[in-house]
């Protein structure tokens, strides 16, 4: 930004423009310096396309600033910009000296918010972007998602699900910022285990996976995980416990038990008798002679 020599711009030839009528708390349309101006430390936006960019200068080049930018005076000679960071870059691709503004009294809060507003509304950001920009606002001024939902004019659901989004691996939040996969691919991300993400965004990557194909492998790597999660648990159960409890209902009511476990630790006791075998045992319990600490092992 800073650097460049400057100079009359033909935009700005002749005598001086004529004052642009403004809204109740707008100033006048300014000329201002481009070195005067900072970009908002409030910005959602992290990248420009390059072309899109030449393409935009050349149009101001010919056409002139139809909308200029909105600033906030933070001091004298010193400005923040609020609005308008596209156009800004434009002139200084440019070489220009001086833009014309629009100066806007507002408060930090008020100034973060408008730029805010600004870019999720009227720019292509990315995903990403977005959701920064929003978290921003919310961690600054403890705003709470329906309040930024309410300034945005965006759906609740809208911002939480990009919110979520963010706690991604660096990489993959990487990897939709810059359209190597699609918001679609990260939220589907969101449904597998922590330590699986980036794997598995690798393995989309490298495979050019579909948001739905995606999601089968997922689906397909969490029922994997199960499966080890459930032998793990097998592997601490001790046999002889199973053994033993078999034992002592043998020797109390005389049934043989069938016993199985799954991968949760759940046991399942299997056993045969028919019906009057049953109701002997069910009179035996009631009775005295059964003792019930035995019963109760």
């Amino acid at each position: 930004m800073r650097g460049f020599k400057p100079k009359t711009s033909s935009i700005f030839s002749g005598s001086e423009p004529e004052k642009e009528k403004y809204c109740p708390d707008i100033n006048t349309v300014q000329h201002i310096a481009i070195d005067e101006i900072f970009p908002c430390q409030y910005q959602a936006r992290t990248k420009f396309d390059d072309v899109k960019m030449q393409e935009l200068s050349e149009s101001i080049k010919e056409e002139g600033l139809l909308q200029p930018i909105v600033v906030r005076r933070l001091e004298p000679n010193k400005y923040e910009l609020i609005s308008g960071e596209r156009r800004y870059r434009a002139h200084i691709l440019l070489d220009e000296s001086h833009i014309r503004a629009i100066e806007l009294e507002k408060s930090d809060k008020k100034s973060a918010t408008l730029s805010l507003i600004e870019n999720v509304q009227r720019e292509n950001l990315s995903p990403i972007e977005e959701a920064l920009g929003y978290k921003k606002i919310i961690d600054l001024f403890e705003f709470s998602i329906n309040k930024v939902a309410k300034i945005t004019g965006k759906s609740r659901s809208h911002i939480s699900n990009l919110l979520r989004v963010l706690v991604l691996p660096d990489e993959v939040k990487n990897g939709v910022h810059n359209e190597v996969i699609s918001l679609g691919h990260a939220k589907v991300l969101l449904s597998a285990v922590e330590n699986e993400r980036r794997p598995l965004y690798e393995a989309a990557v490298k495979q050019r996976l579909s948001v739905r194909e995606l999601e089968v492998l997922i689906k397909r790597s969490t029922r994997k995980d199960n499966k080890k999660r459930c032998n793990e648990s097998l592997e601490t159960i001790d046999r002889k416990h199973l053994e033993k409890f078999a034992e002592i209902f043998n020797d109390n009511f005389g049934v043989k038990l069938d016993i199985s476990v799954n991968g949760s630790g759940i046991a399942t006791c299997l056993f045969s008798l028919p019906y009057n075998k049953i109701k002997g045992l069910v009179e035996e319990m009631n009775s005295d002679n059964v003792n019930t600490g035995e019963h109760n092992k």
